[in-house]
């Protein structure tokens, strides 16, 4: 498991290997900062990001400009498992080319200087 810091408890900064290496890392840069939110990493894929009813929406629109009415039903017969494959080939492709370098936080929770300071990972000054 991995840990991230955050000043607002919106974006969240580091990678880390416990909660109280993120922790640390702020209060030995910041020596007026007195808590700070630290949470569990949830990785992201690309694939989270993908739906075939989008890029078969946006796909199907440009038919309609192009050629009218006679491309109205182009894309209306797939079923679950092609609009699965699509969004797999699709969530692949932006993977391995351009992978999110972000991700979802868990559990977050607020750590204090004084906590730092007590587990011997901060020297007083």
């Amino acid at each position: 498991m991995a840990y991230s810091y955050s000043y607002d408890e919106e974006c969240y900064h580091g990678r880390f290997d416990t909660p109280e290496a993120a922790a640390a890392e702020v209060f030995s840069d910041d020596s007026n900062r007195n808590d700070i939110w630290v949470g569990e990493i949830k990785d992201v894929v690309a694939h989270n990001f993908i739906n075939a009813d989008d890029v078969l929406d946006a796909a199907q629109m440009r038919a309609d400009e192009h050629a009218g009415e006679c491309a109205g039903d182009w894309l209306s017969g797939f079923s679950k498992e092609k609009r699965a494959e699509l969004e797999k080939l699709v969530g692949d492709w932006l993977q391995e080319h351009e992978p999110p370098k972000f991700w979802t936080i868990e559990n977050p929770r607020k750590i204090s200087r004084e906590e730092i300071i007590a587990a011997g990972l901060l020297a007083t000054a």
